[in-house]
């Protein structure tokens, strides 16, 4: 584990999305993306969509990051009375991943 008690995966996750509010879908996608392949930990690409859900409600618990609910995933077109799930971070959330970021520079 890291400073803080979150593990590197935890990091590599709240990285993910840094830049954009993002799904689990969206995100286990970016991670089996072979253009990524040297920028994600084997840990990471090993994820399947459980086991990343569950780090971002790990991370929710934690105020690290904070879920919305949006008509779609990213991929799929709206449909009525289908919602989905948005990950983003909390400014705490993001006070962590720059510390992260900073220690590996």
């Amino acid at each position: 584990m890291s400073e803080g008690g979150l593990s590197e995966l935890d990091y590599e996750v709240l990285d993910t999305i840094a830049d954009a509010d993002e799904t689990t879908a969206i995100v286990l996608h970016d991670l089996r993306n072979p253009n990524n392949a040297p920028w994600c930990s084997d840990d990471a690409k090993a994820l399947d969509f459980a086991a990343l859900d569950a780090v971002f409600g790990r991370l929710v618990d934690l105020g690290l990051v904070a879920r919305k609910e949006e008509p779609t995933d990213g991929f799929e077109q709206p449909r009525a009375g289908v919602s989905f799930t948005w990950w983003c971070m909390t400014e705490n959330g993001r006070r962590a991943w720059a510390a992260w970021v900073g220690r590996r520079n």
